[in-house]
């Protein structure tokens, strides 16, 4: 018997043994609000969750997550736990996760105002004194209005009115930077998310900045590269090189350099001159495609 079935079955014998063995159910009382986060989600992007499924019992709500990447068992989820439903409800279910003596993971869901499940989670290691943080958005084909991605890996972008006007306003690299600049907080999160993900939790680090930069300025005509740099500590950074026709210009984080420069080299030297006197020193450095992690192409209506 799946473990989901064995937990539910057992919740069922004991209510049932609660209110003198008659067999009935207590009566599901669940606030609208609440209601919203019921049904399986499916992840956008997925970042480490693949997969979430909320249902309700009484007045218990049940949270199953699958991990991305689970492909031995894939029909079996990572971790479960029921979150009882207060009158004081807030519209965030926290969560926190306890597998191993050593770990542990904070998760808060909430739902947007596009009907998006965003689930932020915060692992961490007491062996190591070390915590990380990353942010899975999820959407529910059977809800009311749902915003089904349909394009492999980016999602959504055609159909949130609010983002698709923003990428048409930010049409130069200077626009894109000063509202990274305005919007997002610097927040060294797990792995680059999509540009829309970024959107969404408006935070992230070196990466996410890139990428959300690269993606945009390339459906403007901007010829860019991502510059992966790496320090002689080992340490790295990201950075979008534009080419201007001329002379070339960078982005870093949410700053943009428009001093012309007069290759992707002389940006790379700049970008390490202010990091030197943080004690960071240039080791080497890396140039790819625009469109380095995949989050492929802004189709727009």
């Amino acid at each position: 018997m799946k473990r989901k079935y064995f937990f539910v079955t057992l919740f069922l014998i004991l209510a049932m043994f609660s209110t003198g063995c008659s067999g009935i159910i207590p009566p599901t009382n669940i606030p609208s609000e609440v209601e919203n986060f019921i049904g399986e989600w499916t992840a956008i992007s997925p970042n480490h969750l693949s997969k979430i499924e909320i249902q309700s019992f009484g007045n218990y709500i049940y949270i199953y997550a699958w991990k991305e990447g689970n492909e031995n068992y894939p029909e079996d989820y990572d971790w479960t736990q029921n979150f009882k439903i207060s009158d004081t409800f807030d519209d965030v279910i926290k969560l926190h996760w306890e597998s191993l003596p050593f770990w542990s993971c904070d998760q808060e869901a909430e739902l947007l105002d596009n009907g998006v499940l965003k689930v932020k989670s915060t692992e961490n290691y007491y062996d190591t004194d070390v915590c990380f943080s990353y942010t899975d958005y999820f959407y529910n084909s059977k809800a009311d209005n749902s915003f089904i991605p349909d394009i492999s890996g980016v999602g959504l972008y055609q159909e949130d009115p609010e983002f698709v006007n923003l990428v048409y306003q930010l049409d130069s690299p200077k626009k894109i930077c000063q509202y990274m600049e305005n919007n997002f907080s610097y927040k060294v999160l797990n792995a680059p998310h999509s540009p829309y993900q970024t959107y969404l939790s408006k935070e992230g680090d070196c990466g996410d900045h890139a990428v959300f930069a690269s993606c945009i300025a390339n459906f403007h005509g901007y010829e860019n590269n991502y510059v992966y740099i790496e320090w002689t500590n080992d340490d790295g950074h990201a950075i979008v090189v534009y080419n201007m026709g001329e002379h070339y210009t960078y982005s870093s984080n949410q700053l943009y350099f428009s001093q012309s420069f007069n290759s992707i080299l002389e940006c790379v030297n700049h970008c390490a001159s202010e990091f030197s006197s943080d004690g960071y020193i240039l080791s080497k450095y890396e140039v790819f495609y625009w469109n380095y992690y995949n989050y492929s192409i802004f189709t727009v209506r």
